[in-house]
């Protein structure tokens, strides 16, 4: 066990090691004129190399057993939410499980077959289909269906409710829908079983159609939440296939050329994928005791390529650039964990935190994303901590050649590369305008101070300078250009669809569409009311009857386009509701009295409708608000809202009213959700500063991040209402970016938490060099020069590569990944291109002295001044 600790525990060890920042006072090299690494961080990286085969074996491992179980993932995630604790709709599912736990267990399915040639769908191949669908359905072991949850056209009659038949079918016999209640084993959650049967359903539709329907004439097609949770779990899977296949090359093209070696890429590749498996399979383990919501495994594998790819470019530059300061492997391996594994640490544990915080949201649509996205960036960091520099001195030779851009032969040694630069002509006879520090506070040897010199000639030096130059006005006119898009994100409408959640262009939503269309959206999602009459009042009583088709007549007043299709105490005709009288039809009925055509259909409702105790009834409403109208989009929740109210308007006193599905739970959860937003920002930024400041020993520098990234989220924020609200991108066409009047629900909470941590990455990758600079003897505004020119362009390229690996996404078929993307795509490379390359060095030039308040800085030591005689 001892043995294995530097494998296991590599991750815990160097959190401990590494998280002091590295601009502390250590003790002076005796070899050089560099400032010795820390004891403990030698000796970590002395017992990577000892133990390195262990090192390789653990992750192997982790690998090995993620591919084997880890993608299991996929086949668990949900789509179901749960409403919140102390809600209206919790307390309504509450009602509707301990009166009425039969209809509670149940879930519709709904077949619609319609013309395709314009005539009638009513024919005898339509009714061999529908018997034929009937008798498979009920077969299926276990039992899903019985023969009274079958209700059709050919069916109904059977079952003497031929009454009923006629509401089965559209006006101008063009359609019909078949429906089924489905019992499952939980309410408002998706077994596998469960899918097992929705699978079998719609193979079953299918094997039918092709025997018994002409497909030029009759088309048949199932859908319904079940339907949507298989269509959510094959689109997550493909998801990952768009991001293998588009964003993950990509990126790794964009990587390469970035670090200028093919070599080097084998890190991201494979830090990358023992990430994905190693999370896959931690989260799939926790789904036995908790549900984890559909589009979690996507975030996490993108959060995991994005990560990657942007901690193993912090690393490996690091590593190369120490190497072409004439450093040995081991030497560059201990000062690429000394300042790049330091930023690592720093940045991804602000990022856990952010996520973690999605833990305090009230249901698993955050809980679940939150705690896998933390753990597959828990995973990325130990691994780019523990794997990355065991291969590096595993193979230290072979990865030592790396500095030579994309070739395979040894690099150039430091003195080589110093008649290079003096044959290139460098001008260095002005050195003493670029460093003015002293030799004895400069972290560089001779290399270095040569390599600063060519910085001269680069864009990103001469880029810097105008922006330090002129601070005051660089900052005005990027916080001016923030304003607009802030006033605009105060106020957006917000989208509780399911549909944002299921595949555009599965089976089972185009069918969801058309079903809208003849039958109303509803259908598929009706709203239940629970009726319970004072104590000692039974619902089968004339005096119940009265009271209950009163209130129902107040509360349906202003609610158009709702139908009560289900009810001890009324019966739908057609889409009109007929109220029963109790003494004349209902009580007859009951009795065997043959008194109305209704008896059946009153029979039937009186055993479904009213529970065993003859203490509560149940009436089953159906809201049509037009064609392609959600009834979960913003008319559908006005109408909740005014049922709710038409509730709380009737007498008190009298019969409670508890109003369950539909968008009931859904809204309950984001009014929660937004209810806690405004203080999970609150906790954010309090933990932000705390993490920052003790990492920088500041006061300013954490105040000063929470305003750069306040103005990103300002922007992302404006600009994700103008595209998805305002329609200011529909002109292109595509369905990643089409306006739907709304935002869903989720993504502006997930969006935050994912941008603070993104942003706080490259924030603090840039301040370390700055700081690192600042540290040496450099005075304030050189060491911001310098700290942009060594970092600016590659955090550019890690903002380019991490929109790559999140733009993958705006191809996916599910709308709330379209708008997670949109928000993460545009977000980091607003971040990496305007706010931290900007912005960030126009206010720290401003605030001077003033950023590492109240830690003390070394002062400027006397100028270095160096000739080219002296070269010479």
């Amino acid at each position: 066990m001892e043995r294995l600790m530097p494998a296991t525990g590599s991750f815990f060890t160097v959190f401990f090691l590494l998280f002091p920042h590295p601009g502390r006072r250590p003790t002076e090299h005796p070899m050089s004129n560099t400032t010795a690494p820390s004891w403990w961080l030698v000796a970590y990286v002395r017992h990577l190399r000892r133990y390195r085969y262990l090192v390789l074996l653990f992750w192997l491992l982790c690998f090995v057993f993620g591919c084997w179980q880890g993608f299991k993932l996929l086949q668990v995630v949900t789509i179901s939410i749960q409403p919140p604790d102390g809600s209206r709709a919790e307390e309504a599912v509450n009602q509707f499980t301990a009166l009425f736990p039969a209809e509670a267990h149940s879930t519709e399915l709904v077949v619609l077959l319609q013309s395709v040639d314009g005539s009638s769908v009513l024919t005898p191949s339509t009714e061999a289909f529908t018997l034929a669908l009937n008798k498979s359905l009920c077969e299926y072991s276990p039992p899903y269906v019985a023969a009274a949850d079958f209700e059709s056209y050919y069916t109904l009659p059977l079952q003497n409710l031929g009454i009923l038949a006629q509401q089965t079918v559209a006006a101008d016999n063009l359609s019909t829908i078949i429906l089924i209640s489905a019992h499952i084993a939980v309410p408002l959650e998706t077994q596998p079983q469960d899918l097992d049967f929705s699978d079998f359903a719609r193979d079953t539709v299918q094997s039918l159609a092709d025997q018994f329907l002409d497909s030029s004439k009759i088309s048949a097609r199932i859908t319904g939440m079940l339907l949507f949770a298989r269509d959510v779990q094959t689109g997550s899977e493909h998801d990952l296939l768009v991001m293998d296949g588009i964003a993950f090359p990509v990126a790794m093209l964009v990587l390469g050329v970035v670090l200028r070696s093919v070599r080097l890429l084998v890190f991201p590749i494979l830090n990358m994928a023992v990430s994905i498996t190693t999370s896959y399979l931690v989260v799939y383990l926790i789904s036995f005791r908790m549900s984890i919501i559909s589009f979690a495994p996507s975030l996490m594998a993108s959060i995991s390529v994005a990560v990657g790819v942007d901690y193993s470019l912090f690393l490996l530059s690091r590593y190369r650039e120490e190497l072409k300061r004439g450093a040995t492997p081991f030497d560059s391996v201990v000062s690429m964990l000394r300042y790049s594994g330091h930023t690592v640490l720093v940045s991804g544990c602000t990022l856990m935190v952010c996520f973690l915080g999605l833990l305090f949201f009230p249901n698993v649509v955050f809980r679940s994303p939150g705690l896998g996205a933390a753990l597959a960036i828990f995973i990325t960091i130990a691994s780019n901590l523990s794997l990355t520099p065991a291969l590096l001195l595993l193979f230290d030779k072979f990865f030592a050649h790396c500095i030579v851009p994309f070739n395979w032969r040894t690099c150039r040694s430091a003195s080589a590369q110093i008649v290079s630069a003096l044959n290139d002509g460098d001008d260095i006879s002005d050195s003493h305008t670029l460093l003015q520090s002293s030799a004895e506070h400069s972290p560089y040897a001779f290399d270095d101070l040569l390599g600063d010199f060519r910085l001269r000639r680069t864009a990103w030096f001469r880029f810097g300078r105008a922006v330090t130059r002129f601070p005051w006005l660089v900052a005005i006119v990027v916080l001016g250009l923030a304003v607009p898009c802030a006033i605009r994100a105060v106020n957006f409408h917000r989208s509780v669809s399911v549909e944002a959640f299921t595949p555009r262009s599965a089976a089972a939503t185009t069918a969801y569409e058309d079903l809208s269309r003849d039958f109303g959206a509803g259908t598929i999602a009706p709203y239940y009311l629970i009726i319970v009459p004072p104590a000692g009042m039974k619902v089968l009583s004339d005096e119940f009857y009265r009271q209950a088709q009163a209130d129902m007549e107040k509360l349906l007043v202003n609610l158009p386009g709702t139908t009560v299709v289900a009810s001890a105490f009324a019966v739908d005709l057609g889409g009109q509701a007929i109220d029963l009288d109790f003494n004349s039809t209902v009580a007859p009925c009951l009795a065997n009295v043959t008194v109305s055509p209704l008896c059946p259909a009153i029979v039937k409702a009186c055993h479904d409708f009213v529970n065993p105790d003859n203490a509560a009834a149940l009436a089953q409403l159906t809201v049509n608000l037009g064609y392609m109208v959600d009834i979960e989009g913003p008319l559908g929740v006005q109408w909740l809202l005014q049922m709710r109210a038409n509730i709380d308007a009737l007498p008190s006193g009298s019969f409670k009213y508890y109003l369950s599905g539909g968008a009931t739970a859904a809204h309950d959860t984001q009014e929660k959700v937004y209810g806690i937003f405004p203080m999970a920002v609150g906790v954010t930024a309090a933990m932000v500063c705390i993490l920052i400041g003790i990492a920088f020993r500041s006061v300013v520098v954490p105040l000063r991040s929470i305003l750069t990234i306040f103005t990103t989220l300002a922007i992302v924020y404006g600009c994700a209402v103008w595209v998805y609200e305002d329609g200011a991108l529909d002109w292109m066409h595509w369905q990643g970016v089409r306006s739907l009047g709304s935002l869903v629900w989720i993504t502006p909470v997930l969006a935050f938490s994912i941008v603070v941590g993104l942003s706080l990455d490259y924030d603090t990758f840039l301040l370390t060099r700055i700081f690192e600079f600042r540290r040496s003897g450099m005075d304030d505004k050189r060491s911001i020069l310098f700290g942009l020119t060594h970092t600016g362009w590659i955090i550019s390229f890690a903002g380019l590569i991490m929109a790559v690996a999140f733009g993958g996404l705006l191809f996916s078929s599910e709308t709330v990944l379209n708008q997670l993307s949109f928000f993460l795509t545009f977000a980091v490379l607003i971040d990496t291109l305007v706010i931290r390359t900007i912005l960030v060095p126009a206010l720290m030039t401003m605030l001077g002295r003033a950023n590492w308040w109240p830690a003390h800085m070394p002062q400027q030591g006397e100028a270095l001044l160096m000739n080219s005689a002296e070269f010479s």
